[in-house]
């Protein structure tokens, strides 16, 4: 992908505002009541009552003023950017972590939620901070006995720089702008993983090396399709991959963090997909390993796309992909020991198989994918074309479709190999510790 023109926008007026705003809310918010210390800061959204998102600099003075507030929390740094740009890393444990090493020497599951890979997709970067903020300041720590839980709320810091009002034409909200999809060299970091071309996904390939995240999360907004969901999500499909990760996901996680989240927030949520054009199918992307997630799926690592719905109010929006997050964290804690027993024998396998590769062994290079088993319901909307673009009604429609590309419970076969290639005769390090 060649280099994309942009123009950098001086948001110093909007910060040294937003500043000025946020410290007197500060100042109004820092009392004490019953023993624990009222909350000292706010998000951007939060302050802006959500016509705004943070600037690069509010996210890190955010995460600053988050480690002096909670004792649980340390700062990290995951790289910087193609700008030199430092990408924050908030790391919340009790007691608390600020190595690789000390959180392996705790035995507790690592869990990773990033956001802004695309940085005109905000909701996840104020999702998370908002989050971090609750659970290290929050008298309950319930999740932080199993769980090491790190947030890179910002990866996109250039992309994220580039605010304008006209991006994201589609997306309603945050009012005042936003930032653009590609990072400083235009490229599109959900598609970097294979080829590893920029500094922030070199950067966090080398945290999920030293880290093994047994969890990662990744937030996004969408494009496309109407329909009633607020949050759509999606675990890792590429066949390649450890065929118990994927079926779990698919068939417990996925559907348990479904319910904890209407449970939670009143939020609908489904596995992530678009219409086609005749809407005759739900279908989604090819699984293949330049997205993160899939690659993720061949670490044997447990990867789930997070996407909250473009339509939907910024509020909503936000709100949905912090509770989505938060219910991901409480099933982690609940089924600590099933996951580290999944993902330690996936492991195990995939280092057997390097190793005593058997006749007829082969590893999938190319897979197709097929359609599930009968109808599915799709909660949409009634559509019609005006000016040549298609819009909702704003009446709902719930849909069968017949679903493609898309790993629903009862689908043993999310996608068959199609080409594949002989397992080389080779040792793999074992991922986790």
């Amino acid at each position: 992908m060649g280099k994309a023109a942009f123009r950098q926008s001086d948001g110093r007026t909007t910060v040294h505002k937003r500043v000025l705003h946020l410290a007197a809310l500060g100042l109004s918010l820092l009392t004490v009541r019953a023993g624990r210390a009222e909350l000292p800061l706010l998000t951007v959204a939060e302050a802006s009552d959500y016509r705004a998102t943070s600037h690069h600099a509010e996210v890190v003075d955010f995460c600053e003023r988050l480690a002096k507030a909670s004792p649980l929390v340390r700062l990290g740094e995951l790289g910087t950017s193609y700008e030199k740009r430092k990408l924050p890393l908030v790391i919340v444990a009790d007691p608390p972590v600020a190595t690789a090493a000390e959180a392996a020497r705790s035995g507790k599951l690592v869990v990773f939620a990033f956001g802004n890979i695309h940085a005109g997709e905000v909701d996840g970067k104020e999702a998370l901070m908002m989050l971090a903020r609750d659970i290290a300041t929050a008298r309950d720590r319930a999740l932080l006995k199993d769980l090491i839980l790190v947030f890179a709320p910002i990866f996109n810091a250039d992309g994220n720089e580039r605010f304008a009002k006209t991006n994201r034409p589609g997306q309603v909200g945050p009012v005042e702008g936003m930032g653009v999809r590609q990072n400083a060299q235009g490229l599109d970091l959900n598609r970097d993983f294979v080829k590893l071309e920029s500094p922030e996904v070199r950067a966090l390939v080398r945290f999920f090396n030293q880290w093994n995240p047994a969890i990662v999360i990744d937030c996004h907004t969408t494009n496309g399709s109407f329909h009633r969901y607020t949050i759509t999500y999606e675990g890792p499909r590429n066949v390649a991959g450890d065929a118990q990760i994927i079926a779990t996901v698919r068939d417990k996680l996925l559907p348990d963090v479904s319910r904890r989240l209407e449970k939670l927030g009143g939020w609908k949520s489904f596995f992530y997909g678009n219409f086609s054009r005749d809407r005759t199918r739900w279908q989604t992307v090819p699984a293949t390993p330049r997205f993160g997630l899939h690659y993720l799926g061949l670490r044997n690592c447990i990867g789930i796309l997070c996407e909250s719905y473009s339509y939907a109010p910024y509020k909503d929006r936000v709100l949905a992909s912090r509770d989505f997050v938060r219910s991901i964290f409480a099933y982690a804690a609940d089924n600590k020991g099933a996951i580290h027993k999944l993902l330690d024998e996936a492991e195990k396998a995939a280092s057997k198989a390097g190793e005593q590769p058997q006749a007829g062994d082969r590893v999938a290079l190319r897979q197709k994918t097929v359609p599930v088993d009968g109808p599915v319901t799709v909660l949409g909307f009634e559509e019609e074309v005006k000016d040549g673009r298609r819009r909702s009604t704003g009446q709902p429609r719930d849909s069968c479709r017949t679903a493609l590309r898309l790993p629903f419970p009862g689908n043993a076969d999310q996608g068959r190999g199609q080409v594949a290639t002989p397992r080389d005769r080779r040792r793999r390090a074992a991922r986790r510790h």
